[in-house]
């Protein structure tokens, strides 16, 4: 452009200059009339763009100005319209687009246009620049994607990030923060409270304080800020976090930020928790378990180990064998860290320092089991155990049960046990001893002792036994059979086999007490009878365990039981023989007994007839005759009864019975005979005399035999009382009977001989007696003597227990 006074070559020369300093300019330049038709186009735009100026101006029916083919199609209307819009209104033309390059590549610019106006205010000429920002452009949306990845990441971090002005008032929260709180920055604008009190709201009360101090103090010193506190959750709930921030500061050191972070860290803070009451549990059981604990500090051992294996040694057992200096260098490098209470009074130590430093100092009796643990740990064995001997710090020894573990055979500590066993061991010792004794004991026995398992196979048999039973029978096994079953089979009489498993099986099935009489063939094949016992061993849930038995050589007592039954046969004979012997000496008096009631009878049935003859018949009389008849046939009755009881010969039969009834009766079947000899019998029988067990005719056979004895003995008398006394009294819970005469007596050095079989003194006597008397006393339980009466004649007592007594 040109003033008026210029004359045309000067403008000439003014435009030139012009066009070389636009055309020189690193953006491109064109110009365009009022219609918008460019009218020139720097030569670096039409470079570019591969156009000619011309080419620009060629409008169609879809391309209003002719750019549609250099223009992106994406820009195209919005830039035809913004320069429609300014070719109307003559606003400035600035708008950003794509424009395709002659090798078809598309690259942004910036298109900016002036209006040019004569002196009426026309626009005449449009001026404009178009500068390339297509790298700027991309610089800008490489910087939208970062800000927009650090943005994700910024609600990624699995934190709370925020930010604060200078003076503590919240400008930023992440994503993670607002879900958290369920509040944004813009939540906390409250009337009458700041943002920071806001916040600070959500803070358990009993943090809140100690927040706002902390963090008013960092505002004012600019110090870090850090802080351990709950914040509440959107539901309520408060949670820990740690909380971080730090200022961020211009190039004069002026804070123009806060930046801060929180970590969630309520789990740890209750892991920590729980640890903290693990770790005071494992205190605690450290200290008071009434154990010794000692935790050993092995940490210079693992290089040790280190070194070994990097040697190729793979097992320490045979490397110490060949390098015995290794184990002391082991030794001395575990050493003690701490210990229980329980191990200082173990060891008899004043305190736990005493006990601290290298274990060889109280370690060394127990030193092979030290060796073989370091041998376990190489091997990675985690525990191991094993019962031995330890020092105590006064130097006396202790037997104990040591036992190390660790978490892993490379960990760097150890827990070692030490349980005192020195009174079990010395238990135990005195256990052996009295197994010892008791085993011994058990071969004394003179028993065969043996044991069963539950299900009856034999799992011991003493030494006795196996000597009784022979090698051969005692280890006999055969095919499909019980050692049991065979031992059967092989040594008990054919006659008791079945019989004797049937009881072993019963006891096996119900638990019941074994109990069994069987014989039992000897080594030397002789068969001997033995009594068989068992009882079962049972648990605490009453489960068998075992059945203990013992068989007792019987076969003596059995073939004596046998002599004493042919024995007692024979007693029962002799008494039998007895009785049948004083009934023949009774004979004479016996048929004066019987006789008188059969002839008083006899004269009553007369009478009878009588009193029947007359007229009328007395019928009062003959009723009363003929009762005496009867009167007189039962007591006829009764004295033949007795004598067939004494008469018969029956194996003996116990009853209760009233003693002072039976004497009685013998008193009335010796009646004649003490009447001949001018007898007078009396007697003094005990009230409310309590009654005995026995045989009846057995103990009456020994009381008339004792009258019949008296009243011979007082027959020799020919001067003084002839008297027979007979007595029955209570002497606590056995009755005792006493016949007592008033005959010549006996020699008191003869007392005990009278009742030896054979002994008599009377000249047609068989001294059978009082000897088979005596054995029928014995029999019953009691006791017969004889003792001098006073003034003279002899006293014979027997005692019996009363039938109380006996239950």
């Amino acid at each position: 452009m040109t003033t008026a006074s210029n004359s045309p070559g000067e403008n000439d020369s003014e435009a030139k200059r012009a066009l070389q300093i636009i055309e020189s300019m690193p953006g491109h330049a064109w110009s365009a009339d009022a219609t918008g038709r460019f009218t020139y186009v720097s030569p670096n735009t039409l470079a570019f763009l591969g156009n000619a100026r011309e080419d620009l101006n060629i409008p169609d029916g879809e391309d209003e100005f002719g750019w549609r083919r250099v223009v992106h199609p994406d820009d195209y209307d919005r830039v035809a319209a913004r320069w429609r819009h300014c070719l109307e209104t003559g606003d400035h033309y600035d708008t950003e687009h794509r424009l395709r390059r002659a090798d078809g590549v598309y690259r942004w610019f910036r298109n900016a246009g002036r209006p040019s106006r004569d002196s009426q205010g026309r626009i005449t000429q449009w001026y404009g620049t178009t500068m390339d920002i297509d790298d700027q452009k991309r610089a800008e949306a490489a910087l939208r994607d970062r800000e927009r990845e650090f943005s994700q990441l910024v609600d990624m971090v699995p934190s709370h990030l925020w930010r604060l002005t200078p003076d503590g008032e919240p400008t930023f929260f992440n994503k993670r923060m607002v879900d958290f709180l369920g509040l944004d920055v813009a939540d906390t604008d409250r009337p009458g409270m700041s943002r920071l009190d806001a916040i600070i709201e959500t803070i358990h009360p009993d943090d809140a304080a100690k927040f706002r101090d902390a963090l008013n103090r960092c505002l004012v010193t600019g110090e870090s800020f850090a802080m351990r506190y709950r914040l509440r959750r959107a539901d309520g709930v408060h949670r820990w976090m740690s909380s971080r921030a730090e200022p961020l500061r211009d190039e004069d050191g002026r804070i123009v930020q806060w930046y801060g972070l929180c970590q969630d860290i309520d789990d740890q803070v209750h892991a920590e928790e729980d640890l903290q009451k693990s770790e005071r549990r494992y205190r605690d059981l450290f200290h008071y378990m009434p154990i010794g604990l000692t935790q050993v500090d092995a940490s210079k051992l693992v290089p040790l180990f280190k070194e070994l294996r990097a040697r190729g040694v793979t097992d320490l057992q045979t490397y110490i064998d060949e390098h015995p200096e290794f184990l002391p260098r082991a030794l001395e490098a575990l050493e003690v860290e701490e210990v229980n209470r329980h191990t200082i009074k173990m060891f008899g130590a004043r305190n736990a320092e005493e006990m601290r430093g290298p274990i060889t100092r109280y370690w060394q009796p127990g030193i092979s089991t030290i060796r073989r643990s370091i041998e376990a740990r190489y091997r990675g064995e985690e525990v191991f155990q094993e019962e031995t001997k330890v020092a105590r710090i006064d130097g006396g020894v202790i037997d104990v049960l040591f036992t190390t573990a660790r978490p892993g055979a490379v960990a760097d500590k150890s827990l070692v046990g030490f349980i005192d066993i020195t009174e079990r061991k010395k238990a135990e010792e005195a256990l052996r001893d009295r197994e010892r004794e008791f085993s011994q004991l058990v071969e004394m026995l003179p028993s065969l002792i043996w044991r069963l398992s539950p299900e009856g196979e034999p799992t011991f048999l003493s030494k006795r036994l196996r000597n009784f039973l022979g090698t051969a029978i005692a280890d006999a096994e055969k095919p499909g059979m019980g050692r049991l079953a065979a031992i059967i089979e092989g040594a008990v009489h054919p006659d008791d086999a079945d019989s004797l498993k049937e009881a072993l099986n019963h006891s096996f099935v119900t638990g019941d007490r074994f109990s069994k009489k069987y014989r039992l063939r000897r080594s030397d094949g002789v068969y001997r009878w033995m009594e068989g016992s068992a009882e079962p061993l049972r648990d605490e849930s009453g489960r068998i365990v075992q059945w203990y038995g013992l068989s007792r050589d019987i076969d003596d007592q059995v073939h004596a039981e046998e002599a004493l039954s042919r024995l007692r046969q024979m007693q029962s004979d002799f008494a039998h023989m007895n009785r049948v012997s004083t009934m023949g000496e009774l004979a004479a008096s016996l048929s004066h007994e019987i006789t008188q009631p059969i002839a008083s009878a006899r004269n009553n049935a007369r009478a009878a007839q009588n009193f029947l003859d007359i007229q009328p018949p007395d019928l009062g009389e003959v009723r009363e005759a003929l009762a005496c008849v009867v009167g007189d046939s039962d007591r006829a009755g009764a004295i033949i009864d007795r004598i067939r009881k004494q008469m018969k010969k029956a194996p003996p039969r116990k009853e209760c019975f009233d003693l002072n009834a039976a004497i009685d009766e013998m008193i009335a079947l010796a009646r004649s005979v003490t009447i001949e000899k001018a007898v007078s019998v009396q007697t003094r029988f005990a009230n409310g005399l309590g009654v005995v067990e026995g045989d009846r005719v057995q103990l009456q056979q020994v009381i008339l035999n004792l009258i019949l004895n008296a009243v011979e003995a007082i027959k020799a008398v020919e001067m003084g009382p002839r008297e027979l006394l007979i007595s029955t009294q209570q002497d606590g819970t056995e009755v005792v009977v006493a016949v007592r005469d008033t005959g010549p007596g006996i020699d008191p050095k003869q007392l005990e001989r009278v009742f030896e079989a054979f002994y008599t003194t009377k000249p047609s006597g068989t001294g059978m007696g009082l000897s088979i008397c005596r054995s029928i006393i014995d029999a019953h339980g009691g006791r017969l003597w004889a003792e001098p009466n006073e003034p003279r004649g002899a006293i014979f007592q027997f005692t019996l227990p009363g039938a109380e007594a006996r239950s």
